[in-house]
């Protein structure tokens, strides 16, 4: 088992290498497909744009402009569109400008809502969304602490009953150092 993860960590690695570099027109044509395309259309451009901010193209995707049609779509009736939304909006929040936009765009609020009612694969996105935006700033820990998610993410984390590997996904790249106190009051107050 422990073979086969280095493998495919090794092919996904050699895979990042032979991404070129996303082009300006790429961008607007994935920009006009994610604010007019069809379902279709917008699963391609934010699959294709995950794969872009997963090879280190998150600059271009952010001087594209294309946090706010992103964040938008955490609100699209297709499950599939919505997770490949939060797995984007993840990857390119490693950068502080990303976690900004995202912020302002109202990410934290709609992140929380799908960590609240969402399928489990959209919760463990919407975790690994919300680690990636409470990484550099303490004030975006407290508004995912005040919009309510300390409870559903201590119950993501220890009583999810059969955790995926999108879920191991999640953990290794999770960063809610700032969440911990409250997190472990709430694990201390609910075994009372």
């Amino acid at each position: 088992m422990f073979k086969l993860a280095v493998r495919v960590g090794f092919y996904a690695f050699r895979v990042r290498d032979f991404i070129r570099a996303i082009t300006t027109q790429e961008c607007a044509s994935i920009s006009s497909a994610l604010l007019n395309g069809d379902d279709q259309n917008i699963l391609d451009a934010v699959v294709y744009c995950t794969r872009v901010a997963e090879a280190d193209g998150r600059k271009k995707l952010l001087a594209a402009k294309l946090v706010t049609p992103l964040v938008q779509l955490l609100e699209h009736d297709s499950d599939t569109i919505v997770i490949w939304s939060l797995d984007v909006l993840g990857n390119i929040s490693k950068d502080a400008l990303a976690q900004s936009t995202a912020v302002t765009e109202e990410a934290i609020p709609k992140a929380v809502k799908l960590l609240r009612t969402g399928t489990e694969v959209q919760r463990g996105f919407a975790a690994y969304l919300l680690g990636q935006l409470s990484s550099n700033y303490r004030s975006n820990s407290l508004e995912i602490e005040e919009a309510g998610a300390v409870p559903f993410l201590v119950g993501l984390f220890f009583f999810l009953e059969e955790p995926t590997l999108m879920f191991r996904k999640v953990l290794q790249h999770i960063h809610l150092a700032a969440l911990l106190p409250t997190m472990t009051l709430f694990v201390l107050r609910s075994l009372r």
